[in-house]
């Protein structure tokens, strides 16, 4: 029980908070205004191009996914650190280490995964909700940024279903940005284990990825920014999509490996 009232406490949830305000602001101040626009006739905007993850206007878009590797680090990964660092789960060695460890990688992943999937789940919602659910059309729609041959296949994933299936595209894309979100919650959880420091543990993943953002700018299709991969309508070419899945997978397994591993070295007597 102790656990899960320090896990479910509001520190840990100040991420996630904020990463739902990002999305009102974008409804309230962004898509609103929009609604005088629709005539009943023009297709100019609909619930899919409206999407954060789609919209033209890139204010919100970068203000989230940009600070979405900082809102994902700042969740209950950093209870380990904190308790390596005040020596709490010590005393964990003679009872459930195990146990510990494991819960703490779920919530911390679950953590992660929630603080992307849940506002770009309430996002499409309150766009649905406003804008007409209708297919875009891919000549009255050309401008939403998502095109179709090689430009828009290195840009969007899966641009071809846009045009078809456009919701299942956004499904999609909430699973695989929540799935990195989520391994940007590891990997801070990692940091903090190895620096004993709350501060460096916050920030490793926002700095990282803003590193190989700067990087990738100077050297496409060789770099990789994990800030581009997660939005949608990505300004740098994307890596394969396969081979960007193999990718994720081994990090979750490094990153479960070494904070495991980490745990049992801090935690030794």
């Amino acid at each position: 029980m102790i656990f899960f009232r320090r896990w479910f406490h509001f520190r840990y949830a100040i991420g996630l908070i904020i990463a739902l305000v990002i999305i009102l602001l974008h409804i309230i101040f962004q898509e609103i205004p929009r609604i005088g626009f629709l005539d009943g006739y023009t297709l100019d905007y609909t619930s899919s191009n409206q999407w954060i993850g789609f919209v033209v206007d890139m204010t919100y878009p970068a203000l989230f996914f940009f600070l979405l590797p900082l809102l994902a680090s700042l969740g209950p990964g950093l209870i380990a650190q904190e308790d390596i660092k005040n020596g709490f789960n010590l005393r964990l060695v003679q009872q459930s280490l195990k146990a510990y460890m494991q819960s703490n990688l779920l919530v911390t992943y679950l953590y992660g995964f929630i603080t992307a999937a849940l506002p770009l789940s309430l996002d499409y919602l309150l766009v649905l909700w406003l804008f007409p659910n209708v297919t875009p059309n891919m000549v009255l729609n050309r401008g939403d940024g998502v095109g179709l041959g090689p430009i828009g296949s290195t840009l969007t994933y899966w641009a071809d279903q846009y045009y078809k299936n456009p919701i299942l595209v956004v499904i999609l894309y909430i699973l695989l940005i929540g799935f990195i979100s989520g391994l940007y919650a590891l990997f801070s959880m990692f940091i903090g284990i190895v620096s004993r420091n709350r501060y460096v543990a916050i920030s490793a993943s926002f700095l990282l990825a803003l590193g190989s953002t700067i990087l990738a700018a100077s050297f496409p299709n060789v770099i990789y920014s994990p800030i581009y991969i997660t939005m949608p309508s990505s300004p740098m070419p994307l890596p394969n999509l396969t081979s960007l899945l193999v990718l994720m997978a081994i990090i979750l397994i490094l990153l479960i490996g070494g904070i495991i591993y980490g745990i049992y070295h801090k935690t030794s007597i």
